[in-house]
C-alpha cells in the first residue's frame, strides 16, 4: 500500500490514478491513465482507497516505477516570474527476481 497517486515507469511518462466515489466511472478511478486520460499500458490492477492508500491487487513486475503524490505541488511561481521548486516525496518501487 502506498499513499500516492502518480507514477513514472520505464517509459518516462507520467501516469495518474485517483480515489473516486462509487458513482464515478472515469478510467482514472479504476487504474492508471496517461496525461491525456487514456488507460496506461501495460495496465495495473490498482485502485486508491478513500484514505489515499494505493492498492495493487495483485502487484506485477510492470508496476515498478517512481511513485509520488499527484496533489503535491513541487513548483511555485510568483508575479515577478521567479520559480522555486522542491522535490516532493517519491518512492522508487523496484522488483527483484
Amino acid at each position: 500500500m502506498l499513499s500516492l497517486g502518480k507514477r513514472v515507469r520505464d517509459n518516462n511518462k507520467e501516469e495518474y490514478i485517483k480515489y473516486c466515489e462509487s458513482v464515478e466511472t472515469e478510467p482514472r478511478c479504476k487504474g492508471f491513465v496517461t496525461e491525456d486520460g487514456e488507460p496506461a499500458t501495460p495496465a495495473s490492477k490498482a485502485h486508491v482507497e478513500k484514505d489515499g492508500k494505493l492498492i495493487f491487487d495483485p502487484f506485477a513486475a510492470t508496476d515498478a516505477g517512481l511513485y509520488s503524490s499527484y496533489d503535491q505541488k513541487p513548483k511555485e511561481g510568483n508575479e515577478s516570474g521567479a520559480v522555486s521548486a522542491v522535490l516532493n516525496t517519491h518512492i522508487a518501487l523496484t522488483v527483484k527476481e
